[in-house]
């Protein structure tokens, strides 16, 4: 014990930071020299599992060692409890303690009964206010609800896994502003529970590469159930649909190997595959380009590379040109006025002094 304690903070800290936070915080009996070191240990997992004592006396332990951490930054805080003896007023006194702490990776796990298929314990909101600077968040087993009075926001999350939650009320519209709410979100993992609330998952995410999602196949079959999925920077797409696909829409930046070998879609009866086409610019100018072209109205424009060197073919070479509009449903304002200012800068300067060119 003496050649232990002779190490550094920093190295007995990492040594803690291995072991379960019951037998961390123990360590404060040890001596003099350990009576502080477990505050500052940066991974915190608390695990009813190991504690022979009713749930109240664990639900005071965690509240009280939360209080006295002391590092700047937990870089892990685990849950994970029995749905038959936690409840929601114990989660809450634990959040507003948390409040008090940078938490970069927050875990709630709530064990179920191979019987429970509902999720039955309430996460407080204030969920959604005081873990600002998050960057990986797992929830399973558990009830979100909405908060009409504060926003829900979290600037930093790149990492979200929801697994059989329940959401509020209206769960398509929550699920929308949720994903809303992560800005630079990039990997995603969703496993549907039977009684969910949400009906089609729309995931429009722009940050997003990675996406895994899962229905439950104990989930009533529902003709509207579904994913609408918007992300253009998505590099790995897994689906589980027990119910299997009926109708399928893919918009691919090409067609080559758009169904991996071994795909099959066995009820499938609906399929509608709009590849992206690509450019090359035509080794001749076409005539009534030049001579006739006086209005362009391109809708649904998105400002992708193929669209602007078409747009720049036009802009450059119509020289009647007297109206050109462009619209889109999915840009907000400042992405508009962006694709504008591209535009002016690629059409030619007869076509910047006669052309009225806009963005709608």
């Amino acid at each position: 014990m003496d050649r232990i304690s002779g190490l550094p903070d920093a190295v007995l800290v990492g040594i803690l930071s291995q072991q379960p936070t019951r037998d961390v915080v123990a360590t404060m009996v040890l001596s003099k020299r350990w009576r502080f070191l477990w505050r500052m240990v940066p991974k915190l997992v608390y695990d009813d599992s190991y504690q022979s004592n009713e749930f109240g006396k664990f639900s005071i332990f965690v509240l009280r060692s939360l209080v006295l951490h002391e590092a700047p930054v937990i870089k892990t805080l685990r849950f994970k409890l029995d749905q038959k003896s936690c409840n929601a007023i114990d989660i809450g006194v634990w959040f507003r303690v948390i409040a008090r702490h940078v938490v970069r990776k927050l875990v709630i796990e709530i064990v179920t009964s191979s019987s429970q298929t509902t999720p039955a314990v309430t996460l407080p909101r204030s969920l959604y206010t005081c873990c600002k600077m998050l960057v990986i968040l797992k929830l399973s087993n558990t009830v979100l609800l909405d908060d009409a009075f504060a926003s829900i926001f979290f600037p930093s999350l790149k990492k979200l896994s929801l697994e059989s939650m329940k959401y509020p009320p209206g769960g398509d519209e929550f699920f929308k502003k949720l994903l809303l709410s992560c800005p630079v979100l990039e990997d995603l993992y969703v496993e549907q529970c039977p009684d969910d609330n949400v009906t089609v998952f729309t995931v429009r995410v722009p940050s997003l590469k990675y996406a895994s999602l899962y229905k439950s196949q104990d989930r009533v079959k529902d003709d509207k159930d579904g994913f609408v999925i918007n992300t253009p920077l998505l590099e790995h797409l897994v689906i589980s649909e027990y119910s299997s696909f009926q109708r399928l829409y893919l918009c691919l930046p090409t067609a080559k190997d758009a169904y991996p070998i071994g795909s099959v879609f066995r009820s499938l009866y609906h399929n509608e595959d709009y590849p992206r086409p690509c450019w090359s610019e035509p080794s001749s100018i076409p005539k009534c380009l030049v001579t006739s072209l006086e209005t362009l109205k391109w809708v649904n424009y998105e400002g992708y590379k193929e669209e602007k060197q078409v747009a720049a073919f036009i802009l450059r070479n119509a020289n009647r040109l007297k109206k050109a509009i462009f619209s889109s449903d999915d840009s907000n304002d400042h992405e508009k006025s962006e694709m504008l200012k591209e535009l002016l800068s690629s059409s030619s300067p007869m076509c910047s002094r006669t052309c009225q060119l806009r963005f709608d």
